[in-house]
């Protein structure tokens, strides 16, 4: 796992018969694109070696030609879209990695971040998440605390809660939990960027049919992201990145919902809320009836695309038929993750009014131009048609959490052999999360690293009973 990246010079895929597409315009949207600069958007897929052993990108349908097509349906997008086989023409030049793909170049072209900035340094991520009584155990405890007040001047503001004393608890109401959740955010380097203090709903206390409904909320799928910063670098377009401040209390609860106060908070004379000077302390003459939205109940997610989708749709923009996440108007384009939007248009200015449009309605913060998603470092060289993804932060991350050491003896990826169950072998003799570093490896090979999707996939079948033999397969 050298450099983290995928280099896709987008400008240069042909189709097997060695036709280039013809992407010179989208008409209706006025995004229009050199005769020079032609390329098969058609698709994205795992990165292939040639017989030089460097992986290079090779474009398929399969992955974004529907996405395409619904672009075309609606801007008379001129694109041939051409259907890779298993012979498909490489590319001609080839994309190197950084390095050639060694694990025993990590430490060598991976730069460590200082063990002062990353805070604390123990195995797994869970360090970063903590729950109220880890919270007390921390030596930063008090930066948490103080966060508490920002989130409840936050949910304040929004008006999403009324305090009642407890006899007026309606007969058989079900009164939740509330949880205290706290978070160290981290740049896509691994550096400590702020603390973050969520109030939540204990959801597991919610019962279906009578609490919650329905649930799910889908999300935009990495491969619809990566197609839309593809077609962002070869047409130039103007990219912008939205964060939605507290966005699950933006949205209306659909069913009345009782809380109890907050640890470390009470309930003043005047029936306002305020921080107790024990942090620990619990106020149990008073309850809270939830108004709208609050992360941990059931219906959170779906309650906010709800309401994100209908205010889209409101501003003129269509839902994609094959990935919901994904809302398309004429002179402009978003996807959308949870709370984390990407904004593409020709003009930056068009941009700027949709986000002036949306932000009567939503609570939101404009992050710039994009250069960081979901954990994934983004670079655009727009004269040279590429695009870079990298994670850097999250290697740094598996190498502490593994113990590797510069006098760790590397591997070459991708593997040449199978796992076997090993039952009779030694038992699992690590102390770091097996599953935890399978999901972190996973996550690391569907976004930037595919030569690595083999070896992930062979190590993550023995999640549920791990021996010492797939320990060192994973080192």
């Amino acid at each position: 796992m050298a450099d983290s990246t995928i280099t896709a010079p987008i400008s240069s895929f042909q189709s097997n018969s060695g036709g280039i597409a013809d992407a010179s315009e989208i008409a209706d949207a006025d995004l229009t694109i050199d005769a020079s600069e032609q390329a098969d958007a058609s698709a994205i897929t795992d990165a292939r070696e040639t017989s030089d052993a460097l992986p290079c990108i090779n474009l398929h349908k399969m992955a974004c030609s529907a996405i395409l097509h619904d672009y075309q349906t609606l801007h008379g997008l001129n694109a041939n879209v051409f259907t890779a086989s298993s012979s498909a023409v490489i590319p001609e030049f080839p994309l190197p990695f950084a390095q050639h793909v060694s694990s025993s170049n990590i430490l060598a072209h991976t730069a460590l971040v200082d063990a002062e900035e990353i805070l604390p340094t123990e195995s797994d991520n869970k360090t970063d998440i903590l729950t109220q009584g880890q919270m007390f155990k921390a030596p930063d405890a008090q930066k948490f605390i103080q966060c508490q007040k920002d989130e409840m001047d936050t949910l304040h503001d929004m008006d999403i809660m009324d305090v009642l004393p407890i006899e007026s608890l309606p007969p058989r109401a079900r009164l939740l939990c509330s949880i205290w959740s706290y978070r160290r955010k981290r740049l896509p380097n691994g550096v400590l960027s702020k603390y973050k203090a969520r109030l939540c709903a204990n959801g597991k206390e919610q019962a279906f049919g009578r609490d919650y409904w329905e649930t799910y909320a889908p999300v935009a799928a990495w491969s619809t992201i990566r197609l839309l910063l593809y077609l962002a670098t070869i047409l130039n377009l103007q990219t912008r990145q939205v964060d939605y401040t507290s966005a699950f209390p933006q949205a209306d609860l659909d069913v009345p919902v009782f809380m109890r106060v907050p640890q470390g908070w009470y309930v003043t004379d005047q029936g306002r809320l305020v921080q107790h000077t024990d942090p620990k302390f619990q106020d149990k003459a008073h309850y809270l009836k939830l108004k709208k939205n609050l992360y941990g109940c059931k219906q959170a997610a779906r309650n906010w695309f709800k309401k994100l989708s209908e205010g889209l749709i409101n501003q003129g923009f269509k839902q994609s038929s094959t990935d919901s996440c994904l809302f398309i108007r004429q002179d402009c384009i978003i996807i959308v993750y949870v709370d984390d939007c990407l904004f593409f248009s020709p003009k930056s200015s068009t941009i700027d009014a949709v986000i002036a449009a949306l932000s009567k309605s939503f609570k939101l913060k404009d992050e710039g131009d994009v250069s960081a998603f979901l954990g994934v470092q983004i670079t655009k060289d727009s004269r040279q048609k590429t695009i870079s993804f990298t994670q850097p932060g999250l290697i740094n991350q598996i190498i502490r959490d593994v113990g590797i050491t510069t006098a760790s003896n590397g591997k070459d990826t991708p593997v040449d052999s199978i796992l076997h169950p090993d039952k009779e072998g030694p038992s699992k003799v690590e102390n770091w999360n097996y599953r935890s570093i399978i999901g972190k490896l996973n996550y690391l090979a569907n976004n930037t690293r595919p030569d690595i999707s083999m070896a992930v996939h062979q190590c993550a079948r023995f999640c549920s009973a791990p021996r010492a033999i797939h320990e060192l397969a994973v080192k």
